[in-house]
């Protein structure tokens, strides 16, 4: 599902480039715009850089292909959603541009653009932040509304000839307790097969009810995986139960995987303890399953 290693590249410098974002004709930076939750709001973003300098600052030559990509994540939803892409062509250029129309809804629900400049020619590499296989050169965070530390959820799509034969997987990159502090974005990955109901779902307008229900859906599975991650590796379990008398940094911070096991088990558990769901899950694991697509489904 991977993608094959790349060989070294060069990073751009973070001054090379200049952002700057409005929405709805106000600069982020400079006040809040009014935004109608059930309506829609303009969004315009503007990358600076200085003339002939973008391919010679990754030392690149003009026969590489560099991209634009522009990113959404949102608090709600926990998912990336590409929103452009943009071939970045050699010669006098300063700026790279993207205007777009967005729901109010996900302006409330907190949120943040990731602008990336990434090379898919010639070096592709294992990496996510690029709407195809590509190296990240530059990227830059820029939230827009009040948002928390959470992880966000990179969905990959996999062509129907690959070795996923299901509609979709999650996939925790081999995580133990060892690496509970490492960021749960990117430690996460959900794999959605091509020419599927739920992937057209997925690419739809991000106001429809098909987007809706397809991103209630994956937080859902994504949330079940989660625990079940946990209920079928004795150190881990461990190690996410031992919060509750010895805390580590990690179990307060938001933004790591360990956080992100922790609250999901949690919610899990209920009442009970989170090594008698263990030795439930082993005797029957399919009822276990059913018990959390039931808790993870009213919330």
């Amino acid at each position: 599902m991977r993608a094959l290693s790349a060989p070294p590249f060069t990073r751009i410098p973070p001054a090379t480039m200049e952002s700057s974002l409005s929405i709805n004709g106000v600069d982020i930076t400079l006040g809040t715009p009014d935004v109608d939750p059930y309506g829609h709001f303009s969004l315009n973003l503007t990358l600076t850089y200085p003339a002939g300098t973008l391919f010679s600052a990754a030392s690149q030559g003009e026969s590489a292909q560099l991209d634009f990509v522009v990113d959404l994540r949102s608090d709600t939803l926990k998912i990336r959603t590409v929103l452009h892409v943009e071939r970045v062509v050699p010669g006098p250029h300063t700026t790279l541009t993207f205007v777009g129309q967005l729901p109010g809804l996900v302006y409330h629900a907190g949120a943040e653009l990731r602008a990336s400049v990434c090379v898919t020619t010639p070096a592709p590499t294992d990496e996510f932040a690029c709407d195809r296989t590509g190296g990240i050169l530059w990227e830059e965070r820029i939230p827009f509304s009040r948002r928390s530390n959470g992880p966000t959820l990179p969905i990959e799509f996999i062509d129907p000839d690959s070795n996923l034969t299901r509609t979709w997987a999650t996939d925790f990159g081999g995580v133990r307790n060892e690496d509970l502090a490492a960021p749960a974005t990117g430690a996460i990955r959900f794999y959605v097969r091509n020419s599927t109901p739920l992937e057209a779902a997925l690419r739809s307008e991000l106001d429809s009810p098909a987007f809706t229900l397809a991103t209630r859906l994956v937080v859902l599975e994504v949330s079940i995986d989660a625990v079940i991650h946990v209920l079928s590796d004795d150190e881990l379990l461990d190690a996410v139960d031992s919060v509750h008398s010895v805390r580590p940094s990690w179990a307060d911070d938001e933004d790591s995987i360990g956080y992100f096991l922790v609250e999901r088990c949690s919610m899990a558990i209920g009442a009970r303890s989170i090594t008698s769901l263990r030795d439930e899950f082993r005797s029957d694991p399919n009822e276990v399953r059913a018990q959390l697509r039931e808790v993870f489904a009213q919330w």
